[in-house]
């Protein structure tokens, strides 16, 4: 197990810029839709699972990804989560890491 926690230096640096650790988890039915998605949050940051993405966003990147977002969900048919983590998130990770671009820590 693998435990990932932030550098006190860095997390207070996080804070002043207001930076959230965001975890996007979506369904969708529609291959050509869901193809769309994917192209858009790769904008916005790592893909980790299938169907799920780790961001580090401001607020205002937070606003305009889920802008974008939204016009691609059929709400009958498709399922959209998005996750705003703040503060000093700790996470475990038990199990295959995996390749990680630019990330201090992944939620598995």
């Amino acid at each position: 197990m693998v435990n990932l926690e932030y550098d006190q230096d860095e997390n207070q640096e996080r804070r002043k810029v207001k930076t959230y650790f965001v975890v996007v988890v979506y369904d969708m039915k529609d291959n050509k839709k869901r193809y769309r998605f994917h192209k858009t949050m790769k904008a916005y940051g790592t893909w980790v699972q299938r169907s799920s993405f780790e961001c580090y966003l401001r607020d205002s990147q937070l606003q305009a990804m889920k802008a974008q977002l939204e016009v691609l969900i059929d709400e009958a048919v498709d399922m959209l989560r998005i996750y705003k983590i703040s503060h000093t998130p700790k996470i475990w990770i038990q199990g295959r890491i995996g390749e990680i671009e630019n990330e201090e820590f992944v939620v598995i």
